[in-house]
């Protein structure tokens, strides 16, 4: 607490005041703050420099503050009891980091579930050997309160060391229309795309295009594009047991359709708005080029990590029981009335019992059993995904060296883009 004030503000906060003062206020409570936090702004943030404190809005300023006052609280009992608490407080506060390492890239209607999963697996943790931070980008958890969701995945995107696309059948399907005569496709109830005009705006096609036009033009952009790496995670389709085919042979890829090789104008030109305005590059002379069919040839190009394969082999390893259950968190085991279900009776009855509604689809239709399995597949592939992340920051500093050696003959000062993530 002492630390995050003295970051904030630049001081400690007993500074300003004597040892019989300081006494006083430890006997009687160091912070006090309003009960209504949303309006009130506490007294910390009066001290920052203007250019800070307009950074943070009303209601990030006023949970950054209660979790100092916290933190400070003169009885110990009232503090947080250990620093995951602490950490899951700054989280929720929206006190986000302005550098990523990864952007999960997902459709919200079926992968939210695994892209939560990788959430929890992999943000703040350290890479085993590198020792890296690694710091993710989700949506869910990253975007503010009212903040254009466009202007939110695009700075998180551009400030992002690898892009980690979740591909499925749910993830393409909306995008491979040009063979569709009925356009609204079953899985997200959603058209289609066929190129042109009258394509709806697909914001994962969006992300798609952007992140390989950053990577594809990082001489042009210079140390302006962080982006290193592309890492698809690939889900296949899966079965009642949580069985996962391959999703490079089950017919995933494409949905059922085709990729239509046409340019989605709604989208695409989008991207290229996003391109000239945070870059100022004119991406007119290549706009044309960037087809559904070209933007998934590329994503795919890249090596892709097959959970069927992760999954198959971590699962066969442990036994799915109770004990394995309390260990998950609470929202893979879903409503309250499915967890009561699994700690009441047979256990086999619970697990079969529950409702199994389709591949794929909603998160809420995973069975118990494949929300096991996607869990164990997380785990599995989390040493592949950190020595990803090492390489990726190796490259980073690399290109950064070359970039400051280019400008220190004009006297200028870089900072060491990789810092952050180093504890």
């Amino acid at each position: 607490g002492v630390l995050l004030w003295q970051l904030l503000t630049g001081k400690l906060p007993f500074n300003d005041i004597g040892n019989r003062a300081l006494h006083q206020q430890l006997s009687t409570g160091l912070v006090h703050t309003s009960s209504d936090q949303t309006a009130v702004l506490p007294p910390i943030f009066d001290g920052l420099p203007s250019h800070l404190r307009a950074g943070f809005g009303l209601r990030t300023a006023c949970d950054t503050a209660a979790i100092i006052a916290k933190a400070l609280h003169f009885d110990a009992n009232q503090r947080f009891h250990s620093a995951d608490q602490m950490l899951s407080a700054l989280s929720v506060s929206k006190i986000s980091e302005r550098q990523f390492t990864i952007f999960i890239s997902y459709r919200v209607s079926t992968e939210a579930l695994l892209a939560m999963m990788l959430f929890d697996q992999l943000n703040n943790t350290l890479t085993p050997h590198g020792k890296n931070r690694v710091i993710v980008y989700l949506d869910s958890v990253r975007l503010k309160d009212g903040e254009d969701w466009e202007d939110g995945f695009t700075g998180g995107l551009c400030n992002s060391l690898i892009h980690m696309p979740i591909l499925s059948h749910g993830f393409c399907a909306p995008m491979a229309g040009a063979n569709i005569d009925d356009d609204t496709e079953e899985v997200t109830n959603r058209p289609r795309l066929k190129g042109g005009q009258d394509d709806w705006p697909d914001n994962v096609l969006k992300e798609q295009q952007l992140a390989l036009a950053l990577l594809q033009n990082k001489e042009l952009l210079g140390d302006r594009a962080r982006i290193e790496k592309v890492l698809p995670i690939a889900l296949g389709q899966m079965d009642e047991e949580g069985h996962m085919t391959d999703f490079h042979e089950d017919g995933s890829n494409g949905g059922g359709g085709e990729y239509p090789d046409l340019v989605s104008a709604p989208s695409t030109d989008a991207v290229s708005k996003c391109l000239h305005d945070n870059f100022g590059c004119d991406f007119g002379a290549v706009r044309d080029t960037w087809t559904v069919k070209k933007t998934m040839a590329d994503l795919l190009s890249h090596e892709t990590l097959n959970l069927s394969k992760l999954g198959e082999e971590e699962g066969t390893q442990a036994k799915l029981d109770r004990a394995t259950l309390k260990d998950l968190p609470p929202y893979i085991l879903g409503s309250t009335t499915r967890q009561k279900r699994l700690t009441a009776g047979s256990f086999k009855d619970a697990v079969d019992g529950l409702s199994v509604h389709g591949l794929n689809k909603a998160s809420e239709s995973y069975n118990i059993r494949q929300r096991w399995r996607l869990w164990s597949a997380v785990k599995a592939c989390r040493e592949r995904i950190w020595q990803e992340v090492d390489l990726a920051i190796k490259k980073l500093e690399m290109r950064s060296t070359l970039h400051r050696m280019n400008v220190r003959s004009n006297g200028h000062t870089l900072q060491s883009p990789t810092s952050q993530w180093k504890m």
